[in-house]
């Protein structure tokens, strides 16, 4: 059976935390190919991969883009808010599944509770981490 669970930073939440969430995740299959948002998106869903692989690409100046860091299960893709839009654009490498959660609940869950924030930390330094090492 297909959980929340399947992926590391929904798997770390503490329970009260993932309580609240996960009646707002929704599972969502994704083909290769299929774009998540574009760069400069002020309004994202959170997408939480645990069969798929998600690649962050940037467009470099002769129209061309390149991958910034890639992530699966122990990642998270979606940051753009009316404040500020998104600095690249993501792209399904690999098909599978996700999990995707309003931005409004992530946000609010954010927060009401430390588990939320947490994960979102993790989140940032998994991404520099594939970063750094690309």
């Amino acid at each position: 059976m297909h959980s929340p669970k399947l992926n590391w930073l929904l798997s770390q939440l503490p329970e009260v935390d993932y309580g609240r969430l996960a009646p707002h995740l929704e599972l969502i299959g994704l083909d290769a190919g299929k774009q998540l948002f574009h760069t400069g998106q002020q309004h994202t869903e959170i997408f939480f991969p645990t069969t798929s692989t998600v690649s962050a690409q940037i467009e470099l100046e002769q129209g061309n883009s390149t991958d910034i860091y890639l992530l699966g299960a122990r990642g998270l893709f979606g940051t753009g808010t009316p404040q500020r839009g998104t600095y690249f654009k993501a792209i399904v490498r690999k098909p599978g599944f996700a999990y995707r959660c309003p931005t409004e609940i992530f946000m609010r869950e954010m927060t009401r509770g430390a588990g939320v924030m947490m994960i979102s930390l993790i989140a940032m330094r998994v991404m520099m981490e594939e970063m750094a090492t690309n």
